[in-house]
């Protein structure tokens, strides 16, 4: 499967991407529409083995990776992210609609975490705050 990227404002583009990692492709095509507007270039992957495929090919300077991917969990998927050293470095945002996130993003070292529905506000503000740093 190709992966989507959507940068329709590139002329407004920051030149940081976001990986939006979920199997909900409404929500990945309304997100990197929002990102977009905001100045940041998207990429998008489905499943767990997708994500990993594209953060490693892409280099994305943010992911945002819902915990409930199909395949390999969301929580999988960010502990073979850890372990490799071509994506270690890239800040993770975890999503969940379903459990409570603050616990377990900080025990897996995610660099933030929301809530589905997403407050869109609060992440754009915190993945302009990652890469602002990177």
């Amino acid at each position: 499967m190709q992966y989507a990227r959507c940068d329709r404002m590139a002329a407004r583009s920051s030149g940081k991407t976001v990986l939006i990692a979920d199997d909900d492709l409404w929500l990945r095509e309304m997100l990197g529409l929002l990102l977009a507007v905001d100045g940041l270039d998207s990429i998008e992957a489905g499943n767990g083995a997708e994500t990993v495929r594209v953060a490693q090919e892409q280099q994305p300077d943010v992911i945002l990776l819902d915990i409930g991917l199909p395949g390999k969990s969301g929580l999988g998927v960010l502990q073979d992210l850890q372990n490799d050293a071509s994506t270690r470095a890239i800040p993770v945002l975890l999503v969940s609609g379903q459990i409570d996130l603050f616990e377990t993003g900080h025990a897996h070292d995610a660099e933030g975490t929301f809530h589905k529905p997403i407050d869109f506000e609060a992440f754009v503000k915190k993945v302009h705050e990652i890469t602002r740093d990177h």
